[in-house]
């Protein structure tokens, strides 16, 4: 089974803290929250991987659900979105083979590929990630992208295609 890109794992989240997600999982507040993703998302939510590679065997979940876990669990990761952010701006570097929080003239800039300058936003944020990539992008002489936490709405799409912005996924 395929985990989706941006997805996150769950069990390792609520291990930081010395907490099981079965237990969060269990609860009725969960149940009627994993609901309500999936009416909004038309998927599941959650896909467990048992057996083969044990770095990605334990419950997988999407951004949003990861967030709550997050709350929940009360792990360091989960102090408030930037270090929510901050846990994907580091999967996304080793994952494209590229380097976390470059600073330049104007700032830091969230991940560094040989191709890209990318800002790493949670999704409802895609306007200040369009306009960091571009600007560290100038800096870096590099191409304008952004990776967003959660699904980008086509307004975000429409508007990366004219300005030439390329979203990572």
């Amino acid at each position: 089974m395929e985990i989706p890109n941006n997805w996150v794992n769950l069990t390792e989240i609520a291990k930081a803290s010395g907490r099981r997600f079965n237990d969060f999982h269990r609860l009725k507040s969960s149940e009627a929250l994993l609901d309500k993703l999936e009416l909004k998302h038309g998927t599941p939510q959650i896909i467990v991987i048992q057996g083969g590679t044990p770095e990605i065997q334990g419950s997988w979940g999407s951004p949003e659900l990861a967030e709550f876990v997050m709350r929940w669990a009360d792990s360091p990761k989960s102090a408030n979105s930037y270090r929510f952010e901050a846990y994907h701006k580091e999967i996304l570097a080793a994952k494209l083979g590229g380097d976390c929080c470059v600073w330049t003239p104007a700032g830091e800039c969230d991940v560094v590929t040989k191709k890209y300058a990318i800002g790493v936003k949670e999704y409802r944020s895609w306007k200040h990630a369009i306009g960091q990539a571009q600007t560290y992008a100038y800096y870096l002489k590099k191409t304008p992208a952004i990776y967003l936490i959660g699904t980008p709405p086509n307004t975000c799409r429409e508007v990366c295609q004219y300005l030439k912005v390329a979203i990572i996924e």
